[in-house]
């Protein structure tokens, strides 16, 4: 169950800003076909994946997705834990009111570039999902224990504020 996530609410140690932006806020998209979508297995720089502790050569573009509905994925692993980052057809509001896939996200602030926090604290993984003209961008980290789901929300944060500039508009 990589990607389907039970969100709670943001807590204490999760450096991503919390706004009350509204879902109406998001934006909406027309459903992609994949090859209009971004592609994060080409478009993440090394750099930042090595600035954040995840090896590039690990790059696995078959990685689990979001259940065969239209989307790119990759993930890359490092001593602390996994990094996902996929690219949905659908927009967020649509995974959210069609699917469990991102249940309970909670509207959030990157750079002033309106997004959406879920947590799983069951698998200390937490993500960010951004609406893009190239589809929803979904960036997930999965810490290993002894690590919690906050240290996740913590890296998905800090990487989702350098990777921003590299996804497509809003």
């Amino acid at each position: 169950m990589l990607l389907v996530l039970a969100a709670a609410g943001l807590g204490a140690g999760c450096s991503i800003s919390e706004t009350h932006i509204g879902r109406a806020h998001f934006a909406q998209h027309k459903v992609l076909a994949v090859a209009e979508l971004w592609d994060p297995c080409v478009g993440i720089p090394e750099n930042i994946l090595n600035d954040a502790g995840f090896d590039p050569d690990t790059k696995d573009n078959q990685a689990e997705s979001a259940r065969g509905k239209g989307d790119k994925g990759c993930r890359w692993s490092g001593l602390r834990g996994d990094f996902d980052a996929f690219t949905h057809s659908l927009s967020l509001d649509q995974l959210t009111g069609t699917t469990d896939f991102l249940s309970d996200p909670e509207p959030v602030v990157i750079d002033d570039r309106a997004a959406a926090e879920t947590r799983d604290r069951a698998h200390n993984t937490c993500g960010v999902g951004f609406d893009t003209v190239e589809g929803t961008v979904f960036l997930q980290v999965t810490s290993r224990s002894p690590l919690t789901v906050d240290d996740s929300c913590a890296q998905v944060a800090d990487l989702a504020r350098k990777l921003h500039i590299h996804l497509p508009a809003a």
